[in-house]
This record gives structure tokens, C-alpha cells and sequence, in this order.
């Protein structure tokens, strides 16, 4: 979207930077005028000029999300991103197509349909310096060069312009360490789930994709590059007669990592590019299993053996919580851990936070949990009961564990 003036040489493609009229288009999604972006290019330029991951479709692939490469000439579009794009065409009022030729790729088609059911002042405008096919049937079509426009555009609106930035956010709940994460997405498909579990990328770690051409294929982080993006090599399958592979490094932007600690997938619903592959642990009599979702042949008692309430009140209580959190997470990474309840809820007479022993197999760490808890809770009032559904008097009472002093639990109405 330069209008063809002289760039300096890249060493690489990753290299690029924003233009002018990348950044004046996150300020118009900052101001709320622009919804959507449907991102026909690879280069993850809207993103590193602040454009939010989640309000992105990019229809023909990613340098930057290893689940969605680029997609070739000859290729299919991803399902996926193609119903979101479908649903947007007959949303839309408006349509800026800026800086494509319009020269017939499927994802035009967003242009043709909002100028075919838009009048009256709205419908599709085109900026570019080349003739399109659709100039015709545009609401305001613009020969010039769209850095110029869209200058002229913000002034306008008095919309400052911000310079680029794409350095991630973390809330400090989300991010253990530097390269670990807590992501409310399930561990082993990625989709969104109400429990969190850990999204680590530091070196050497495996990971698995979770959708695409290359669904389930294992990598394993190796550095990042000079934007702190993580690389990762893949071994995909490139003959499923033979399943033979092939090694390729991909590229993960970090702007993912910071979007699925806020909840967002690919698209609304859908899963994070990419999950960890569970580590091998070994107990006393077998395997862990790590999280198993699904109804398995247990009863609701046997699915999940046992709770964990760490209660809190107060900004000192609530910061000594949060670091004991911190520290159960990285000690028992099997454990699920959920969002902190800030008022009483249930049972509970004071806020909380709660995790639990995702599966019945699980069962024999009760004792190394009770102990650590024993030993780090502080003044922090800890219960420990076996999973059960609300109204479980015995559970919540005689068959409990408490750490610390034991609060007084609204179970008065309970049947004993």
C-alpha cells in the first residue's frame, strides 16, 4: 500500500514493517468505525501495526499462525475462515478495498456483494492506483496513493495515528514466566474451555497443531526471532500414503499468545492455533492422564477426585493467594486451574480461587498436594474436599482437608 515508492532491501520477508495506512486502520478500529478485516496478504502487518488477532480473518493464509499457512494459487481456503468471511459479506454496509487489484480471488467477493446490496452513500469504496473490474460498481472509487489518502482521511476525522506497536499485553494472572501461559483454551484440542490450562513455549517444548492442513502435526520450539516471535519446527506429513515427513519451521506471532490469554481463538468459538503436547509423568501404579475431557466411564465422583479452594479477602490476602497459585501451577501442571471468583459464590462465604484433579487417576497426589499446602498456604484458608456437587454435606465437612483456619461454609441448608 505504498503507491510503488522505493522500500529498503529486507533480509528477510518477517522483517516488514507497517505502513502509514496499516496503522490508520487500527486507529479506526480503536475509534469503533471499522469492525472487521479480511487480510488477503501474509505478512502480519495489521498485527504489528496493534490491529487485534481477533477481529483478523486472513483468508489466504499467515506467515505467522503455523495452523493456517499460506494457502497456494491452486489451494483450498480453510472452512473455517471461509463461513466467518461469508458471514461478514452479508453483514457488511461498508467495504474499504484498499490496495488490491480486486483481480478475482474468492474473498472479492465481500467487495461485490456489499456495493450489489449497499446505496444511498454506502456500499464499496476502492483506493488503490490500478483499474479494477469493480470501479463501475463502487460508491466512491479513489485513484491515488492510500498512505496519502488515509492521511488525508484521519485528518479529517481528527483521529491521531499511533506509531506501530505489537508488544504483547499479559495480565500478570495469565503469565507464569516469560514463556509460559495460562490460557482458558483445553489442553488437548484447543477449544475454549471454562478451566485453564498452560501454554508453555519455551525452548524445547512440544507442541501440536490444532487445526488446518496440517492438523496434529508436532513441533517443537526453538528461539524466536528478533520480533521475540516464537520459531518452531514441524515435522509434517507431506506423503499420508507413506507418512513420510519433513522438517519445516514455522513462525507463532506473539500477538496469538497475548489473544488466547484474553479468550480469543481463531474465530469466536473456535480453538488457539496451538496446544502443548502432554509430558510423560509417572506415579507410583501407571501414567498420569493429563486433563481427559469427555464423559469417561466414571461416576461425577470418580471423574475428578478432589477440589481445591484457596480463599482470600482483601489486597493482601488476594496477592498472597495469587503467588501460592503461581506456584501450584508450575509444581502440579496436571491440576486444572480456574479464573478467581471475586465475591462469594456458592458455598463460599469469601472470594476464591479453585482448582481441581482433572481425572480420577489423579487420585494418588492428594497427599504431595496436601502437603505442599501445608507448607505454603501462609494465612491463606485452604479446603480440600472430594468432588461432588453442591449439597454434598459429608464432602464439604468430615471427609474435608483444611489448611489454615476453617471458614464457616454456607451449608446450613444442606442434607446430612
Amino acid at each position: 500500500v505504498n503507491g510503488g515508492k522505493s522500500t529498503p532491501k529486507l533480509r528477510s520477508p518477517f522483517d516488514a514493517q507497517p505502513t502509514y495506512s496499516h496503522r490508520a486502520l487500527t486507529a479506526l478500529h480503536g475509534s469503533g468505525m471499522l469492525k472487521y478485516w479480511i487480510q488477503q496478504n501474509h505478512d502480519g502487518l495489521p498485527q504489528k501495526a496493534g490491529f487485534p488477532q481477533h477481529k483478523l480473518n486472513e483468508i489466504h493464509g499467515s506467515w505467522y499462525d503455523p495452523s493456517n499457512p499460506v494457502i497456494p494459487m491452486d489451494g483450498n481456503l480453510r472452512e473455517d475462515l471461509f463461513q466467518d468471511l461469508l458471514n461478514w459479506e452479508e453483514r457488511a454496509d461498508v467495504c474499504l478495498a484498499i490496495g488490491t487489484s480486486l483481480s478475482g480471488m474468492n474473498a472479492d467477493r465481500v467487495a461485490k456483494t456489499v456495493s450489489r446490496h449497499n446505496s444511498n452513500g454506502l456500499g464499496t469504496v476502492i483506493i488503490n492506483l490500478q483499474k479494477t473490474g469493480m470501479d463501475g460498481r463502487s460508491a466512491l472509487r479513489i485513484f491515488a496513493d492510500c498512505d496519502d489518502v488515509m492521511r488525508l482521511l484521519m485528518e479529517h476525522l481528527s483521529i491521531e495515528v499511533n506509531p506501530s506497536s505489537c508488544d504483547p499485553s499479559f495480565h500478570p494472572e495469565c503469565q507464569i514466566s516469560e514463556d509460559v501461559f495460562l490460557v482458558p483454551f483445553d489442553n488437548n484440542d484447543g477449544m475454549p474451555a471454562e478451566c485453564t490450562s498452560i501454554l508453555d513455549l519455551s525452548e524445547g517444548k512440544q507442541v501440536k497443531l490444532t487445526g488446518g492442513p496440517f492438523k496434529d502435526d508436532i513441533g517443537v520450539v526453538q528461539c524466536k526471532n528478533l520480533e521475540g516471535h516464537y520459531k518452531i519446527q514441524f515435522k509434517h506429513v507431506i506423503n499420508k500414503k507413506t507418512g513420510k515427513t519433513a522438517p519445516l519451521v514455522r513462525v507463532l506471532g506473539t500477538w496469538w499468545v497475548e489473544s488466547a490469554c484474553k479468550g480469543h481463538g481463531i474465530l469466536p468459538g473456535g480453538p488457539i492455533p496451538i496446544v502443548n503436547v502432554a509430558s510423560k509423568m509417572c506415579a507410583s501404579d501407571g501414567e498420569i492422564k493429563f486433563n481427559e475431557q469427555g464423559p469417561p466411564p466414571y461416576t461425577l465422583k470418580e471423574q475428578n477426585p478432589y477440589d481445591v479452594h484457596v480463599y482470600y479477602e482483601g489486597s493482601s490476602e488476594r496477592e498472597d493467594a495469587m503467588k501460592l497459585r503461581e506456584k501450584m501451577i508450575e509444581k502440579f501442571q496436571w491440576m486444572r486451574f480456574y479464573s478467581p471468583k471475586e465475591r462469594p459464590i456458592g458455598p463460599h462465604p469469601i472470594p476464591m480461587w479453585e482448582a481441581d484433579f482433572g481425572h480420577y487417576d489423579n487420585r494418588h497426589f492428594w497427599s504431595d498436594v496436601c502437603d505442599f499446602i501445608e507448607k505454603e498456604h501462609g494465612n491463606l484458608s485452604v479446603l480440600i474436599h472430594p468432588h461432588s456437587l453442591d449439597g454434598d454435606y459429608a464432602d464439604h465437612t468430615k471427609n474435608a482437608f483444611w489448611a489454615g483456619k476453617a471458614l464457616d461454609l454456607r451449608i446450613g441448608s444442606w442434607k446430612r
